[in-house]
């Protein structure tokens, strides 16, 4: 089985025990007695970028101290993956197989998107740094919508050495004779940011930070691999009463969680409709869900958070 056959029979399995659950009616969304826990504080500067691991670890990354960090709910300990990540900041992990994960990370200092095995933090390999020949702007966040991997490529700061024009969201199709391809989605994005695809609808929300606003590309079938671009982005949702979208997740009945910076998360229903915001305090830059799907993680305030919530997500077993 190859490493993206593998993976499909991994998102088709998460995909199927996702629709066969409903959240109970009776429960709030967010509990009455939610309580919002930090469960990994130190000398961080800067969290981002919560990703969660096969063995229901999250790791999660420090920008200005070029770490990435992993917490264990288990024993309620962190250990540091790597001190030397390029500025990482969006996360992904990856069941390649039944012996191998890997870990891709949004280098924005090295201005790179590149994977380790999880197994391995010396095993950095540049997963893609270029675009028409130019340098990336600074990739911020990345999805996969099997086989596809696609990620956000804004530019904050400083402009001098910047080779791109525009800021993209891009498309990496694989190919079946092995030559790296890259596609910008055609769309004009001010500051695109956090970046999340639904599993069980087939949609890709991209949050952008300087419009203030959440678009959806809408597939509604599962997209062909060889594909040249996707369909237009529609705007799913308008922010700006509350300010800039970051990062962002999606629960089994497909709500999304909207990162809103400084203030919280925002839960939105599959309509675009809001359902509840959740005060997670400064630096609110991130999230996660948990193994359990009901236990959100939040990057905030220089920490790593959690709450639980009533999503109604299915049982995991042990």
């Amino acid at each position: 089985m190859t490493r993206y056959a593998a993976l499909a029979v991994w998102l088709t399995c998460v995909t199927a025990a996702s629709a066969a659950a409903e959240a109970p009616e009776e429960a709030p969304l967010i509990p009455p007695d939610a309580v919002v826990e930090v469960v990994s504080t130190g000398d961080y500067r800067f969290t981002e970028g919560p990703a969660l691991a096969p063995d229901g670890s999250i790791y999660f990354s420090d920008i200005p101290n070029n770490s990435i960090h992993r917490y264990d709910p288990d024993t309620g300990e962190t250990t540091l993956f790597t001190d030397d990540s390029g500025g990482a900041n969006g996360l992904m992990i990856v069941q390649l197989s039944e012996d191998e994960a890997r870990l891709f990370a949004c280098e924005g200092r090295r201005r790179a998107v590149a994977t380790y095995r999880l197994s391995d933090p010396e095993s950095r390999e540049v997963f893609v740094d270029r675009y028409d020949g130019k340098r990336l702007n600074s990739p911020n966040d990345l999805t996969m919508m099997y086989p596809i991997v696609l990620f956000t490529d804004p530019r904050y700061g400083k402009q001098d050495d910047r080779e791109l024009e525009a800021e993209h969201v891009f498309i990496l199709p694989p190919s079946p004779r092995g030559e790296q391809r890259i596609i910008p989605l055609a769309a004009d994005f001010q500051k695109p940011n956090g970046i999340v695809h639904c599993p069980s609808s087939w949609r890709l929300f991209i949050a952008d930070n300087k419009a203030k606003t959440v678009a959806v590309v809408p597939f509604g079938y599962r997209p062909d691999p060889v594909m040249e671009e996707l369909p237009a982005p529609e705007v799913f949702a308008n922010l700006a009463d509350l300010g800039g979208p970051d990062g962002m997740t999606v629960d089994h009945a497909g709500r999304l969680y909207v990162a809103i910076f400084g203030q919280g998360i925002l839960i939105l229903s599959p309509d675009g409709d809001r359902l509840g915001f959740i005060e997670t305090g400064p630096q609110t830059t991130n999230c996660v869900f948990g193994a359990d799907g009901q236990t959100l993680y939040v990057t905030a305030e220089k920490s790593l958070k959690r709450v639980v919530l009533n999503t109604g997500a299915p049982a995991v077993d042990d």
